[in-house]
């Protein structure tokens, strides 16, 4: 597969794991369910008829329809005409600050996107008000960021693509209900128990009941004869996460040890589970 990388730099994305997640894969499939999509890194590289992008934080379900209905060369005039307007300059906090003000005053995805380039640590993430609170950073829109969206735009406008914004569970069933069902793949990416990601901390608060529903779903489509692909971590830090070792037992476990993820948080060991050998 030709892998293109998203223009959002989200805290556990998978781009650097598409290889191991390819491995994974049946030959040929129809449907792809990204399922926790972030950054659309894995759904948008998938080699198949139909993807279901679906991602509980709806702002950025909505950047990436605006990716796929706008061309991309448009949509990156919009981006660098906009920083003009308001004066966002790196290193510039007070310019940044009032710029993110003016973004929650009228929230949209087009300065959503701006001001991830500029936050720390090109996070996104929003308090129970639903006002975006990233502190400044020291990046900014460069030619990495643009190369990615110029590219990876191109290629969600060949694609067809379903976006969503909804709980895991109404995905799952979605794809339970298709008569594609055995020729799909489910890949789930849910947050992590036993790590400390901005997401677990923002208005959808992952929890150990959301966990547990989680692979009780997944265990009901692989007896329904679907295939799924789970990332997830067993023990981080002097924490285990027990459900999802139970869950495993019963099914296929990848080890992958990743660069990326030592140099993120000191040796993570991030875990692949599929239904079947393939």
């Amino acid at each position: 597969m030709q892998k293109i990388k998203s223009p959002i730099i989200y805290m556990g994305g998978k781009y650097d794991m598409l290889e191991y997640i390819e491995a994974l894969l049946p030959k040929k499939f129809f449907c792809f369910y990204d399922v926790f999509g972030g950054a659309f890194n894995v759904g948008c590289n998938m080699p198949c008829e139909l993807i279901v992008y679906n991602d509980i934080e709806y702002r950025i379900k909505e950047f990436f329809e605006l990716m796929k209905n706008t061309e991309p060369h448009k949509l990156d005039e919009m981006i660098r005409n906009r920083i003009v307007e308001v004066g966002l300059i790196r290193y510039k906090h007070d310019t940044y600050y009032k710029f993110r003000d003016m973004y929650n005053q009228n929230q949209n995805p087009l300065d959503m996107f701006i001001l991830c380039c500029y936050s720390y640590m090109h996070m996104l993430q929003w308090n129970k008000e639903g006002k975006m609170n990233c502190a400044c950073g020291d990046a900014e829109y460069n030619q990495f960021i643009r190369g990615n969206l110029l590219a990876f735009g191109m290629k969600m406008r060949r694609k067809n693509i379903e976006f969503y914004s909804t709980d895991f569970h109404e995905i799952i069933n979605k794809a339970l209900d298709e008569p594609t069902i055995g020729g799909d793949v489910v890949y789930c990416d849910p947050p992590y128990l036993t790590t400390n990601g901005a997401y677990n901390h923002r208005k959808y608060q992952w929890c150990s009941e959301d966990e547990d529903a989680l692979y009780k779903m997944l265990n009901v489509y692989a007896d329904a004869g679907g295939l799924f692909i789970l990332s997830n971590v067993f023990d981080h830090r002097n924490q285990s996460n027990e459900i999802l070792k139970k869950f495993a037992e019963r099914y296929y476990v990848y080890h992958v040890f990743n660069k990326y993820y030592i140099n993120l948080d000191n040796l993570i060991l991030i875990n692949l589970l599929s239904d079947e050998k393939i």
